[in-house]
């Protein structure tokens, strides 16, 4: 699973997610600390905008578009709708691939320790 979602091999993965990581692990622990500060419900869109940002990578692969263009080939309607949809899975979905890709990043992290320590 985590060779479909993360790329073929530790290696690759590692350094796909040492990149988006940190900057996913800043922004939702930013936006929850603005929550608590300023007592609004406004850091769940800013943790669905950067779950958004995980899931728009990985959406399109589980339904098997290549392009969003595919989407408008036929009906505009269908189109706008099969958009809005993939939208919505996207920032559902993205929120746990996050949190998927953040436990697969740790678990990359501790193997790498145990290398180093051998």
């Amino acid at each position: 699973m985590f060779d479909r979602l993360f790329g073929e091999g530790q290696e690759l993965q590692f350094n796909k997610l040492k990149i988006m990581v940190p900057i996913s692990l800043v922004l939702v622990v930013a936006m929850v600390i603005y929550g608590i500060v300023s007592g609004d419900s406004s850091w769940i869109v800013g943790i669905l905008i950067v779950g958004f940002v995980w899931g728009v990578r990985y959406v399109p692969k589980f339904i098997f578009h290549k392009s969003i263009g595919n989407l408008f080939a036929e009906n505009i309607f269908s189109g706008v709708a099969a958009m809005f949809g993939m939208l919505i899975l996207s920032c559902a979905f993205g929120v746990v691939i996050m949190v998927l890709g953040i436990l697969r990043f740790i678990y990359l992290l501790v193997v790498r320790a145990s290398r180093r320590a051998e």
